[in-house]
């Protein structure tokens, strides 16, 4: 992604273009399981709402939206807020929580490694994850 800091230009080259650039050329590679990790909240609802996230948030809604579209097996993981501190290896999912949560990236990165691994367990599914109390492989259980 284009981090926080850049402005809307950056955002939609990066996180809008540069994720609909992958996405065909998953396609054109014939890719079987497309990861993407978006926004905590991509959905409309959520634009006015999102503040100086605005152009990031619908950048990661229409690039969410093309990859649904696609025809490629997806799967969408919504982080919380991104820390950098070390993992806990526990967390919660849902498809949409009431609030704001946050997670370590260490712990993101470890549910991506179990999508990746899963079998195709999560495919075209998408979720939000932020830090709670559950192992990874329970909290991602309710979504197989």
């Amino acid at each position: 992604g284009s981090g926080g800091s850049t402005g809307a230009d950056k955002t939609i080259i990066v996180d809008l273009d540069g994720a609909i650039k992958t996405i065909e050329a998953s396609k054109q590679a014939n890719i079987k399981h497309y990861i993407m990790v978006s926004t905590y909240d991509a959905r409309r609802e959520a634009f006015d709402s999102s503040g100086d996230l605005k152009p990031y948030t619908i950048a990661k809604h229409y690039a969410d939206e093309h990859l649904k579209n696609s025809g490629l097996n997806y799967t969408i993981v919504h982080p919380g807020a991104l820390e950098d501190k070390e993992g806990t290896s526990k967390i919660e999912t849902d498809l949409y929580f009431d609030g704001r949560g946050s997670i370590p990236r260490e712990d993101v990165a470890s549910v991506l490694k179990e999508v990746a691994l899963s079998e195709n367990k999560f495919i075209n599914k998408e979720f939000q994850v932020i830090t709670g109390n559950q192992s990874i492989i329970e909290a991602l259980s309710s979504f197989e």
